[in-house]
């Protein structure tokens, strides 16, 4: 998006992982595979450096520990029995 002010502006998509081309959901759907194949295997049959998978892999592993990364807290409803 550009700025008139100050020129090139970019913005944060939250499916996107830090750094990455890849989103969330394909990251999630390598983490998958590589649970029952191997790191070889998965980069082969989805085109894909190892190391990208291995990657890939990592951060499907640190979401399964501790939960996504940059998630928005949920929306709260207003809570009518307090005064």
């Amino acid at each position: 998006m550009d700025c008139r002010r100050c020129g090139v502006k970019t913005e944060r998509l939250e499916c996107l992982l830090e750094n990455a081309l890849h989103t969330r959901r394909f990251a999630r759907h390598v983490g998958r595979r590589c649970r029952s194949s191997t790191i070889r295997d998965v980069a082969s049959e989805e085109h894909l450096d190892w190391q990208t998978v291995k990657r890939l892999e990592k951060e499907y592993m640190r979401e399964q520990l501790i939960g996504p990364v940059n998630r928005r807290p949920p929306a709260r409803s207003p809570d009518r029995s307090t005064p």
